[in-house]
């Protein structure tokens, strides 16, 4: 499980709602609400874990986004979300200000 995890952990990248939109049309994109971490839910949909993904999802942790979302992501300009595949799924979290803030400053490469 720990590899699993690691390998999620190391894939996870920020994308614009337009780089995961056509993944929604294909019925395949997950939102992932805090605090959820996607590491954690795309170790459970791996293993088949599905008790926890129901049990997610009936809380509203986990959910395909409705045409409020889309509407909503659609209209702003600069929308980031973490995502990774867990095929067949693509799981989104959305990227908080001070989340992309730490993200930009992580992975600043020094010249």
């Amino acid at each position: 499980m720990e590899d699993i995890k690691a390998k999620l952990k190391s894939e996870i990248l920020e994308a614009t709602w337009h780089a995961l939109k056509p993944h929604h049309e294909r019925g395949a994109l997950i939102v992932v609400q805090h605090p959820l971490e996607l590491d954690d839910v795309g170790v459970a949909i791996a293993l088949d874990r599905s008790p926890i993904v129901e049990h997610w999802m009936n809380e509203g942790l986990l959910y395909k986004p409705s045409d409020e979302h889309v509407q909503t992501w659609e209209e702003e300009e600069r929308k980031f979300f973490w995502s990774v595949i867990v095929q067949p799924f693509v799981l989104a979290k959305e990227v908080t200000p001070q989340e992309d803030l730490a993200f930009q400053q992580a992975y600043t490469i020094d010249a």
